[in-house]
């Protein structure tokens, strides 16, 4: 409490001091350059007591870091959400391509994994297909590797 008044009381003065200095001082070609002047002190009578009231604020840091466990379990999720989505996305261009072939699926999955340099990779494409479209088996070949580039393994399962 004793801040804000040495600091309200800093202001009056300061400002008593120019409108004195205002009325002594004659009119004339100098009176722009002093009513700078006048304004460039009165900001210094202000902010010169914050100063010392801002400098003596302590910011505890390490509060407002996160911690680097927290950062890499979050990298961590961020990664695995990444491949996530772009294994799904994977699939739906598979999907996709096998429908406008008309070639009819069970069931696709992909597995995919990043390296050293955080690149996505596909590591693997099945591709279930039923017993009675087993002659189709080269042709969903074929249109995978034509479309994503990955030659899949194709899993032939019991009609339903």
């Amino acid at each position: 409490m004793n801040g804000i008044i040495s600091w309200a009381s800093a202001i009056c003065i300061a400002s008593i001091i120019c409108a004195i200095s205002e009325f002594l001082i004659p009119k004339g070609s100098m009176d722009k350059t002093l009513r700078f002047v006048f304004g460039a002190f009165m900001l210094c009578a202000i902010v010169m007591p914050l100063q010392s009231t801002i400098s003596g604020i302590k910011i505890n840091v390490d509060n407002i870091i996160p911690q680097s466990s927290e950062c890499n379990s979050a990298k961590d999720t961020l990664k695995q959400q990444t491949i996530s989505t772009a294994d799904d996305n994977v699939e739906k261009l598979c999907e996709q391509s096998l429908k406008e072939n008309k070639i009819s699926f069970n069931k696709i999955t992909v597995f995919m994994d990043t390296n050293a340099d955080n690149c996505i990779s596909i590591i693997e494409i099945n591709i279930y297909i039923r017993e009675s479209d087993k002659n189709q088996r080269n042709k969903v070949i074929n249109c995978i590797q034509k479309d994503i580039g990955v030659i899949p393994k194709v899993y032939i399962v019991e009609d339903e």
